[in-house]
């Protein structure tokens, strides 16, 4: 894969009509082929046997279906790295070690490849650059995933879903300027 060919594909698949206008059609594609050329650079420095692209997961995790989509999967020597890709301002260090979403995706990759997820990445492509934040999960880690899940679904169980504020979750949540506990 040449860095020109990315850009063809690229430009091949985008889609025009779900933009309100050519204007904004044509900065978004511009904007994506930016970050195509950021990816690209950051994909060729090191070569990676990679397992799976948007493979989609159902897992039962004691009790509780969770269902998601791996964004890439590489092999790695020990067992699967786990890459997910944002468009969004990087989030710290702490916030990736703490990410409840990328503990069950190291619960999910552990049980689709039947090996341990040894590194879970998450990749911000944006327009300052690229950004890695490498996290890892320990056993402790799993298992706190393990009871938040189970929390939370006995939260829904029981129909409750009052806002739990907190500094991480209210910082990044779309609602926190109308939100009367929001915690920042």
């Amino acid at each position: 894969l040449t860095e020109q060919k990315l850009l063809e594909i690229w430009h091949e698949c985008f889609v025009f009509d779900t933009y309100p206008t050519r204007f904004e059609a044509d900065f978004a594609r511009t904007r994506g082929e930016a970050l195509m050329r950021q990816f690209f650079a950051w994909w060729s420095q090191s070569p990676s046997v990679v397992v799976g692209v948007e493979k989609g997961f159902s897992v039962d995790v004691d009790g509780v279906a969770v269902t998601g989509r791996l964004d890439r999967v590489e092999q790695t020597e020990q067992g699967v790295r786990i890459v997910d890709y944002k468009t969004t301002a990087p989030c710290t260090q702490e916030e990736a070690d703490a990410d409840l979403q990328l503990s069950l995706y190291a619960l999910a990759a552990a049980h689709l490849f039947d090996k341990p997820c040894t590194e879970l990445l998450l990749l911000f492509l944006s327009d300052e650059g690229t950004v890695e934040r490498s996290t890892t999960r320990s056993a402790s880690q799993l298992k706190d995933a393990r009871t938040q899940l189970k929390l939370i679904r006995e939260r829904m169980e029981a129909k409750d879903y009052r806002p739990t504020p907190g500094a991480m979750a209210c910082k990044r949540c779309p609602y926190r300027g109308v939100c009367d506990v929001a915690a920042v």
